[in-house]
């Protein structure tokens, strides 16, 4: 595995009037990172589906605990970050989280990891995108700069036989496709971490 090679590529977009930047680092050959500034209204709408609750009170929710917290709101960043592990040369984990994070304003730079929130792990390649459930995936805030997603579950999908004979397919087969499909199931037992 290659030591550390970085490529940083920003892109500043502008979405609901919201500053949105875009890197992406290529960290090995194995893993690479993205990460995406998002909308506060973007996160509410997270929360309020995560929480089952409405808008106004998931955005009420926010403001509270960052009230208790003693954290000024102007101070808090939301990352969405996307790390990704190749599973083989035809596959890939990809990994997303939100994350709550503290800026230092003044000099810009990311300070502490507050919360982690909706973590979900998928499993992408040619023809294939399949998420593992829930119950599978935990993430935890581990300190102020790490947060950890544990993954411990099955990724279950399907492919087409006609493709599938040139592809080096994660896990094993459980038969049962409708027409020219089989069924595989991919196993998962990882941890992805997540650095300021």
């Amino acid at each position: 595995m290659k030591k550390l090679i970085c490529l940083v590529l920003a892109i500043i977009l502008s979405f609901e009037g919201s500053l949105i930047v875009m890197a992406s680092n290529t960290i090995s050959d194995d893993i690479s990172i993205e990460n995406r500034i998002v909308s506060d209204s973007e996160y509410i709408n997270l929360v309020a589906a995560e929480e089952n609750i409405s808008y106004s009170e998931a955005e009420r929710l926010i403001y509270e605990n960052r009230k208790a917290a003693r954290i000024d709101p102007e101070s808090v960043v939301i990352l969405e970050r996307t790390v990704t592990k190749k599973v083989n040369r035809d596959f890939e984990l990809k990994c997303t989280a939100f994350l709550e994070v503290l800026r230092d304003n003044a000099h810009r730079q990311y300070i502490e990891i507050l919360s982690i929130k909706s973590p979900n792990v998928s499993l992408v390649g040619t023809h294939v995108n399949a998420s593992m459930g829930s119950a599978g995936v935990e993430g935890k805030v581990e300190s102020k700069t790490e947060a950890k997603v544990y993954c411990n579950g099955s990724i279950q999908y399907s492919i087409s036989t006609d493709v599938s004979a040139s592809l080096d397919l994660p896990g094993y087969s459980i038969g049962g496709g409708v027409g020219t499909t089989e069924n595989y199931v991919y196993d998962v037992n990882t941890i992805f971490h997540f650095y300021l």
